[in-house]
């Protein structure tokens, strides 16, 4: 059930229009964040399932065609329940309804928080292997460090191009709000495909889970949660993009942008940690 409340005071805080609304709504609850979860949670249990079916040596416990059904499944599940989210936050925005700017914010902030935590524990698995190992890294596949560097540097750049765009829109430029952000998308997209030119070369070198490198299981989990975590965060920014193409935002009304350019932020200081520790500490 929705609530109607009068407007802030503060303009900015509420979830209003170009012009700030006379009143706004609260959201009702709503199941997209749940089924979301558990759409996520397929999808991981589809990459295992899938995994041990083309892994050598289990006498066939997983046909191959079971594991990539539920794969397919959770791929599925998580598309449907992002375009339902996406549909419901559009329709919530032409009835004035929000939360205001804090609630947004506060909620990414404590994401981010659990994010550290997961990265954290990354980190330290990745220093336990290397503790354990004879030699480190236990491999001799060549990481590109020039390749990963260049890369690097257009994701670094995204976030100036970012922070640009959501300094343009809260001073009400919309085009270059827009063309800043498409910049930030065509950026982070660079970076992620050079990530993943890199893995491609390195499968062609043979450096894969199943070689037996403890150093090799610990960059591809790294570094393939943080490509995961980019992926996430162009989704993000291109549905902002889509939505900043219909008006959807302003200098009053900009919560979700605000909150996917945190978000971004993040995702660029985790890869400065993942870089110096995976690259430039085994250079």
């Amino acid at each position: 059930m929705s609530a109607a409340h009068p407007a802030p005071a503060d303009k900015g805080a509420a979830h209003g229009g170009a012009h700030a609304p006379t009143e706004f709504h609260l959201p009702h609850g709503s199941w997209w964040p749940f089924w979301l979860a558990n759409a996520i949670a397929l999808v991981c249990v589809g990459l295992v399932v899938f995994g041990r079916s083309l892994t050598a040596g289990l006498g066939g416990e997983v046909a191959p065609a079971v594991g990539l059904g539920v794969l397919v499944l959770g791929v599925l599940a998580l598309v449907g329940t992002l375009v339902g989210w996406f549909v419901q936050d559009f329709k919530w925005w032409a009835t004035n309804t929000g939360t205001g700017l804090h609630v947004p914010k506060a909620g990414t902030l404590l994401f981010i928080g659990s994010e550290v935590f997961l990265f954290g524990a990354l980190f330290a698995t990745y220093f336990t292997f290397k503790t354990q190992a004879h030699e480190w890294p236990d491999t001799h596949a060549h990481l590109p460090l020039l390749k990963t560097a260049i890369f690097t540097l257009f994701l670094f750049s995204s976030s100036y191009t970012v922070h640009k765009a959501e300094h343009h829109l809260k001073r009400g430029h919309h085009k270059q709000f827009r063309n800043w952000w498409l910049a930030t998308i065509v950026l982070g997209a660079i970076f992620l495909a050079g990530q993943v030119m890199e893995y491609a070369s390195l499968i062609a070198e043979g450096a894969t889970l199943n070689g037996g490198s403890k150093f090799m299981a610990a960059f591809y989990m790294l570094t393939g949660t943080h490509g995961l975590h980019v992926f996430g965060g162009l989704c993000a920014l291109t549905v902002v993009w889509i939505r900043a193409q219909k008006g959807q935002f302003d200098a009053e009304r900009h919560a979700f942008p605000q909150a996917v350019s945190m978000y971004w932020h993040f995702v660029d200081i985790v890869w400065v940690v993942v870089f110096a520790v995976i690259y430039l500490m085994n250079a």
